[in-house]
């Protein structure tokens, strides 16, 4: 309980602080005037957060005891193949996640909360934003620091606790990180699986190319991809698809 008061602790700090590094950051942009969307300027310094917040809780955290990934890996390799089913559960699993999601939020709006919910925020974080700078921040630059983060330095933390606790408690941690409704179911299940990856191969690399691959489908390419019909099945091709693989691969997706 003391270490996860520690994490926690150092978590909000780190927050706090890459926080007012990112502030800081898109201030001297904005005075600058660089020909640059709002939106633009504010994934930017999201970006540079993901930096701080990296840089900041390794500062908080330092001398804490860990246990070495490579020490309960099955050191197993993955394949292409291997990577699309993760990504294929991944899709599907978010789409019934963001479903249960949208119910949340009406339940709450018609029930609980008069105000405006953050439904959305995904939308509005992304529009306006040339692509080119789309891909370098949410594909390349936060899938890097945020799985260097919370499946490396954050896991090995909690590993002395056992490999179910480090993986349910840094897949909270990862989840409540992205501070809005809209992303938190979904990316607890981001952060179960890409650390259970981790356990598996005893690599992170194989989990940042998961979480890259799920940006660049969920920030660009879907984009792209008309509404209707088409999105209609795209959504039981994933759902259907990613159940059937852990159906029959299941004890090959898990440690």
């Amino acid at each position: 309980m003391k270490t996860i008061s520690k994490i926690s602790g150092a978590l909000l700090g780190a927050m706090l602080l890459s926080s007012i590094f990112s502030g800081l950051v898109v201030g001297v942009m904005e005075v600058v005037s660089l020909p640059l969307s709002t939106q633009s300027i504010q994934l930017i310094g999201g970006c540079m957060a993901s930096v701080g917040y990296l840089y900041f809780f390794q500062l908080f955290t330092k001398g804490m005891k860990k246990r070495d990934i490579n020490e309960v890996s099955l050191e197993r390799k993955l394949s292409i193949c291997d990577g699309g089913g993760y990504l294929l559960i991944l899709l599907g699993m978010t789409t019934v996640l963001s479903n249960v999601t949208d119910k949340i939020v009406n339940y709450l709006k018609i029930y609980l909360i008069t105000g405006e919910m953050n439904k959305g925020v995904v939308e509005s974080y992304v529009e306006n934003v040339p692509i080119v700078l789309l891909f370098v921040c949410v594909v390349i630059i936060s899938p890097v620091f945020e799985e260097l983060l919370f499946r490396k330095i954050l896991l090995e933390e909690l590993l002395p606790y056992g490999k179910v606790i480090a993986i349910a408690i840094s897949s909270l941690f990862f989840g409540l990180f992205h501070a809005n409704l809209e992303q938190l179911l979904y990316t607890i299940f981001l952060g179960a699986l890409c650390a259970n990856i981790v356990i598996i191969t005893g690599e992170i690399k194989y989990a940042i190319y998961l979480h890259m691959s799920f940006n660049l489908f969920g920030a660009i390419i879907s984009d792209f991809i008309p509404t209707g019909a088409i999105t209609t099945v795209l959504q039981i091709v994933f759902v259907t698809g990613g159940a059937l693989i852990f159906i029959f691969k299941g004890k090959q997706c898990l440690f």
